[in-house]
């Protein structure tokens, strides 16, 4: 493959001043063979100067990238990407976990929920978790604009608090996201919204100990009332920290095991 033709790669992509390319684009405007479009967009893609999103579908660099090699920042990447699978989405997981304060950690994979697909990707060096959920229970999450003008989804910090007690065993959030509860237990707007969000989007299991908990901590029957009226039918017993055992307290209106000392 020809520097020549590289370098006219991306003085095309300069001039256009486009952000995504269609291969099929790239062969009509060059004059040439498919395979030749073919291996320019892959050693482009290997090398690291150009991404692809999915089959025929580049996010690229305005310029040639210092060093060959172009990483831009993951929330642009995935700003794209979803808008090219035509999602409805939000960031949650441990990006969110970190987004919120509730951790230090830092994410090394991001977790999408959406409603397209269920999915390992890779978009250059980025590492993609995509969980596919009904379009029903995306619900409303926090949208930003970001640097470069557009627009990104992150789950709202009640919603952050539900998915971490949803897929606790994914993200080993439990028992710490009891913590992340009683750290906001005086914000009468969280707790609103974590029981509206829990009522609507938490399964079984998240209602009960959710509910259990935040009444264990206030004492407020009326306040859990929305959350308690979901799972009347519940059946058998659920340790309030399933790593915990089955020791300790029972409480029968929520089948509820109580082995978290808090």
């Amino acid at each position: 493959m020809s520097t020549t033709l590289i370098n006219q790669f991306f003085a095309y992509i300069q001039m256009k001043e486009i952000e995504i390319l269609y291969s099929g684009e790239l062969q009509i405007a060059f004059q040439i063979s498919s395979k030749q479009k073919q291996d320019l967009l892959s050693k482009l893609s290997k090398r690291g100067s150009i991404i692809r999103l999915k089959r025929g579908v580049y996010l690229v660099p305005q310029k040639i990238p210092p060093g060959g090699k172009w990483q831009p920042d993951s929330i642009y990447i995935i700003s794209h990407f979803m808008e090219i699978i035509g999602a409805n989405y939000y960031i949650g997981g441990l990006y969110a976990f970190n987004h919120y304060g509730l951790t230090t950690q830092l994410a090394n994979q991001i977790t999408i929920y959406n409603d397209r697909l269920s999915a390992k990707k890779k978009l250059g060096n980025l590492s993609v978790q995509l969980i596919k959920i009904a379009s029903h229970r995306i619900g409303v999450p926090v949208t930003y604009e970001i640097k470069e003008k557009r627009k990104i989804n992150i789950s709202t910090l009640p919603r952050t608090v539900v998915d971490a007690f949803i897929d606790w065993n994914r993200y080993n959030t439990l028992p710490i996201a009891f913590d992340w509860i009683q750290r906001y237990l005086k914000d009468s707007y969280f707790l609103s919204d974590l029981i509206t969000t829990t009522t609507q989007y938490g399964n079984i299991s998240s209602k009960r100990r959710i509910g259990y908990f935040l009444y264990k901590q206030t004492h407020d029957g009326k306040l859990v009332k929305p959350i308690a009226k979901t799972i009347k039918n519940s059946k058998g017993w659920l340790p309030l920290n399933p790593l915990g055992g089955t020791k300790g307290i029972t409480n029968k209106e929520w089948r509820i095991i109580d082995n978290v000392d808090t």
